[in-house]
């Protein structure tokens, strides 16, 4: 392993599509309207919610949104308003949390129950996770040669580093492809989607340091791309390898594609058989196994939004207990027993 500490794969996936879609105009979304905005599509023994929703842009007539549960799994856009000699595909957003929770297979099966016509990508991002903190990563593995190259970055008092990029940010200056390195758990935290990693364990009480490392392909790189490569893993790991593992060869070099292939199989075993059904139209069945993340993972979701925040290391722990200790105290004060304390739990915590 050399002078760096222990490398561990997190995640690796596919994690955001972007696509340009041709809509039939006898498409079911047109179905929908101000009075009639909702429809459910059966996905496995789940319900998939399909929304006309009020325009987030001026620029298409129409804006649809699919969730599952709280989740949202994807926004399409069609009906674009024309300006002068301007006229622009329909494009269809799959969300990272759809593709955490049901991997690649959801993007298939969305464009096939929706008929939706597949015209090229306009964005996808790939990325892979490793246990470690990204501050860690910057002062120790980052070779000083690549500091030079970074565009822009982001740290913190507290964190140290948090977010590196490579390569310009701005579509109008880059339309090929961006490159960043982040901490997963801060960004994660701020988005309020920490149901979706499962990362806690490291010490009670406390979540694992998780340094993500993502390639945003745009849209002049990835209008080459077909659903088969997003689903090569070989395909994918190469185009990761290419972008951060010159970043420093020593330390990556034991991270290898058995270990990547290993995760991706674990992650889809059991939803080959529900891609085939998908496939050749039959009664989708659930997978009891992933059926089972999917549940712990929305759980995770509806306790958050219950109780509001996660706590994420021994100190945050300490200070809930000590605001807790505060707000009993007041209440013994003006009266509270005890034992009254305890049933005001048992009435208002509904686990």
């Amino acid at each position: 392993m050399g002078r760096y500490k222990a490398r561990e794969l997190a995640h690796f996936w596919v994690d955001y599509i972007k696509a340009y879609i041709k809509v039939n105009p006898k498409n079911q979304l047109y179905w929908l309207s101000a009075n009639s905005n909702l429809k459910f599509i059966e996905y496995w023994i789940n319900k998939l919610g399909l929304e006309l929703l009020p325009l987030a842009v001026d620029k298409y007539k129409r804006f649809y949104q699919i969730r599952f549960e709280n989740v949202s799994i994807a926004f399409i856009w069609t009906d674009w308003i024309e300006k002068g000699n301007n006229i622009a595909n329909s494009f269809i957003e799959v969300t990272g949390q759809a593709l955490n929770i049901f991997w690649l297979d959801i993007f298939y099966f969305l464009m096939k129950i929706l008929d939706l016509e597949f015209v090229k990508y306009k964005r996808v991002d790939f990325c892979f996770d490793i246990f470690m903190n990204m501050d860690y990563f910057y002062k120790n593995i980052l070779l000083e040669k690549f500091k030079k190259d970074i565009q822009t970055f982001h740290q913190s008092k507290k964190k140290g580093m948090e977010t590196i990029y490579f390569w310009k940010k701005e579509l109008k200056k880059n339309t090929y492809l961006l490159t960043r390195i982040y901490n997963k758990i801060v960004d994660t935290v701020k988005k309020d989607k920490l149901y979706l990693y499962n990362e806690r364990g490291d010490w009670k009480g406390g979540i694992r340091d998780v340094t993500r490392f993502e390639i945003e392909a745009r849209e002049d790189l990835c209008r080459y791309y077909s659903f088969n490569k997003l689903k090569d893993d070989n395909f994918v790991f190469a185009r990761l390898v290419k972008s951060f593992y010159k970043l420093n060869v020593q330390f990556f070099k034991f991270l290898n594609f058995d270990d990547f292939k290993k995760y991706s199989d674990k992650e889809k075993r059991d939803k080959k058989q529900v891609l085939y059904r998908i496939k050749h139209w039959e009664d989708i069945k659930a997978v009891s196994v992933h059926q089972d993340k999917i549940k712990k993972k929305l759980q995770e979701q509806k306790d958050f939004l219950k109780y509001w925040k996660y706590i994420l290391s021994p100190d945050e722990l300490k200070s809930t207990i000590t605001m807790y200790v505060a707000f009993g105290k007041k209440l013994i004060k003006y009266g509270k027993t005890y034992e009254e304390l305890t049933e005001i739990l048992k009435n208002h915590i509904d686990f």
